[in-house]
């Protein structure tokens, strides 16, 4: 069996994210067999950052018994900087191994993690905290004489 890849835009991973089914308006994502999002990525960086709901397979290659990869409708697969032109890279590696089980193409992210967080930052889950800080400036509103 020919190993098919595809390359998902950042916009169409977004959209698949973001369908919904029902009355109740049910998100897909939620839906075992539909989305599957892999990071090929070492494991600290996916701790670092991911996009939410991505998993990170232990071994590099196995996944959850709870995942069964014929039955998925998309699977997409990314690394920092994804592609397919390059064989050798982690996403490429992930994606040849998925696709042993799999009929349907896996899919590749233009772009990886890194065009994903220019896209949509608001999706990648960051262990990197922001806290404000009140300036010794700040001018109070009752204070204020225009």
């Amino acid at each position: 069996m020919a190993v098919e890849f595809r390359m998902m835009e950042t916009r169409m991973l977004y959209n698949l994210m973001h369908q919904v089914r029902g009355a109740g308006q049910v998100p897909m994502r939620t839906q075992t067999n539909f989305l599957l999002i892999v990071d090929a990525r070492k494991p600290e960086s996916y701790e670092r950052e991911h996009i939410v709901g991505a998993l990170r397979p232990k071994n590099f290659t196995v996944l959850p018994a709870t995942i069964n990869l014929s039955t998925v409708q998309y699977c997409v697969v990314y690394d920092i900087q994804s592609t397919t032109s390059v064989p050798g890279s982690d996403a490429h590696a992930m994606a040849e191994e998925l696709a042993k089980h799999r009929t349907d193409p896996v899919y590749i992210l233009k772009g990886g993690i890194s065009q994903f967080t220019k896209d949509y930052l608001f999706l990648c889950s960051s262990k990197i905290l922001y806290s404000p800080t009140v300036s010794a400036h700040t001018v109070q509103l009752n204070d204020f004489n225009p």
